[in-house]
């Protein structure tokens, strides 16, 4: 019988179901099965663990092509989203064959990504899926007419973009404090250099700097406790306001031609005479 044969058939068939998470470099190898399993054709080994998700569609419309991944509370990928999202995009495989086929033909029955889950109940953690297809046909960020650049601070692509290179903004220094969203640095780094850039931990892990004053850094969100604690070893790097004075300013000034590569239109007024009326 072939795996279609299994899937048609009433009682023939014995699914088994194996699920990759993958969260940057970390994979977490489930499966739904009551004992480890090894995926057919592979050295892959699925550990069994209390997950379920509903079955995948096949739609017209690709936004209707989710999946819910269900898992306890207490398993240990769930407990990577309680205080933030992980900076890496995290991509799902789902694979199913037949435990009686004696072909072990394997099907892989999903491709795609989630940004985080749901809490349930107390109890369960809920990951809303979406295939690669449906987040390729979202609309891109379109090039305005504003007085802020729209370039990505530090992206080329094909010669076109932001000329700054990261590597020469970046500074190495010491986390002296860590306290929730908020930093205390080691260094001398001028006050506001840093504001609207990042700081990347020893793992790769990485969040924005909502503020910089003096040595203290305000973040977009905090760290886990396991990634970051005090005296811990960071990188910071610049930040940019993404304003004319920016671009062509002491930090960026030799990179962007003083200014040159600037991606807005610096002429556009910032202010909205519909909202603060003629002065």
């Amino acid at each position: 019988m072939a795996y279609l044969d299994y899937e048609a058939s009433a009682d023939a068939g014995s699914p088994i179901e194996a699920y990759r998470i993958s969260v940057g470099d970390d994979c977490y190898n489930l499966t739904s099965h009551d004992e480890d399993v090894v995926m057919p054709g592979t050295s892959d080994l699925f550990y069994k663990c209390e997950i379920s998700s509903t079955a995948p569609r096949q739609s017209k419309e690709a936004e209707a092509n989710k999946v819910e991944i269900r898992l306890p509370m207490t398993h240990a990928l769930p407990k990577l989203f309680v205080q933030s999202a992980p900076p890496s995009l995290v991509r799902v495989k789902i694979w199913r064959w037949h435990q009686e086929d004696p072909d072990e033909e394997v099907r892989r029955i999903y491709n795609g990504r989630t940004r985080g889950p749901r809490w349930e109940d107390n109890q369960w953690a809920v990951f809303e899926c979406e295939t690669n297809y449906a987040a390729m046909r979202r609309s891109g960020l379109r090039w305005k007419y504003q007085n802020p650049c729209n370039h990505a601070t530090y992206v080329m692509v094909d010669g076109y973009g932001c000329p700054a290179v990261e590597a020469a903004h970046t500074t190495a220094v010491t986390a002296t404090t860590v306290a929730g969203d908020t930093i205390t640095i080691s260094g001398a780094i001028p006050s506001g250099r840093l504001r609207g850039g990042k700081i990347i931990a020893a793992n790769g892990d990485r969040r924005g700097i909502a503020s910089h004053i003096g040595n203290v850094l305000l973040l977009n969100s905090p760290f886990p406790a396991s990634t970051l604690a005090s005296g811990g070893a960071v990188e910071v790097v610049d930040g940019c306001g993404h304003l004319f004075a920016d671009c062509a300013g002491p930090v960026f000034a030799a990179e962007t031609g003083a200014g040159a590569a600037f991606g807005g239109n610096p002429t556009v007024p910032l202010i909205n005479i519909f909202t603060t009326g003629l002065r």
